[in-house]
């Protein structure tokens, strides 16, 4: 089963990979009850959005299991209402990345992408995107020359270095901000890479959203699993068309599944 897996990894232990293949690490944040449950239930069913990436997981504040698949548990946080008149959430999802870290698989995949429930992820588009950059230490900066938090397309060396210096972003936890402007700004204080691209997500709140779209990654917000899949269906379409030669990724998840036995 993709997903999660039990026990997960607590090691932060460097691992030299032999595989040439761009890998992608997907994670959600979700609730027990409401929407997102239900729209990342589908995706589990029928191996799309986040579930078609080369690994994923699914955090939460509550412990339970969707499809098999059990969540990785986050400490929760009080959210209030940033000044954009957003979620104030930097806590919360500082406490999610913390996780992540003790999770330890973003360790062996090339990117970490944190997918809101609602976005429509095309996975396979991914490689087109981010292929120039794989083995920077960058991140995606995806609307208006900012990370917008629908998708955040962070590379495994731009996460390292958040983690072995997130002392230096203690400034930016206590602003009345997003969870996505403070990561950017944090990164940016790290000195990593903002990668421009503007064309990585269709999203309502940047441009406006259009499924049809055939280059984008990902489409935001559909948040009933009626909306989400018709989205999905009206992405992918045509992309055998227009991205005919997508690797195989069984076998990478056989060498995961082997590298988790080794680490344990």
């Amino acid at each position: 089963k993709l997903g999660p897996r039990t026990p997960v990894w607590t090691t932060m232990t460097t691992t030299t990979r032999t595989t040439t293949i761009m890998t992608f690490f997907c994670l959600s944040v979700l609730r027990e009850s409401g929407y997102e449950h239900k729209v990342l239930q589908a995706q589990l069913q029928n191996r799309i959005g986040i579930a078609a990436c080369d690994e994923f997981a699914l955090l939460s504040s509550d412990n339970f299991t969707i499809e098999g698949v059990r969540t990785i548990y986050f400490h929760s946080a009080p959210v209030g209402v940033s000044d954009m008149g957003f979620a104030a959430n930097i806590k919360l999802f500082v406490n999610v990345w913390d996780s992540v870290k003790r999770d330890g698989r973003f360790q062996l995949f090339d990117w970490t992408l944190k997918v809101d429930p609602d976005a429509v992820l095309i996975p396979e588009r991914l490689r087109g995107h981010l292929g120039p950059y794989n083995g920077h230490k960058a991140y995606v900066a995806d609307c208006n020359g900012h990370m917008y938090g629908a998708v955040e397309a962070i590379s495994r060396r731009a996460l390292e270095t958040y983690y072995e210096r997130i002392d230096i972003c203690a400034q930016y936890m206590w602003k009345n901000w997003g969870e996505d402007l403070y990561m950017e700004k944090c990164l940016d204080k790290l000195g990593v890479e903002k990668v421009m691209d503007g064309a990585l997500v269709s999203d309502s709140r940047c441009g406006g959203v259009n499924c049809q779209d055939l280059h984008a990654v990902a489409f935001h917000p559909f948040k009933s699993k009626d909306e989400w899949e018709a989205c999905w269906a009206t992405a992918s379409k045509n992309e055998s068309e227009v991205h005919p030669q997508v690797p195989e990724k069984s076998s990478f998840r056989g060498e995961v599944v082997a590298l988790a036995a080794a680490l344990q």
